[in-house]
């Protein structure tokens, strides 16, 4: 699980990428 700026505004809009 990596924090980055970048990963945070798409985590914000797709959600579901982070699901997997």
């Amino acid at each position: 699980m990596e924090f980055t700026p970048d990963k945070l505004e798409i985590t914000l809009i797709d959600p579901v990428t982070e699901n997997g």
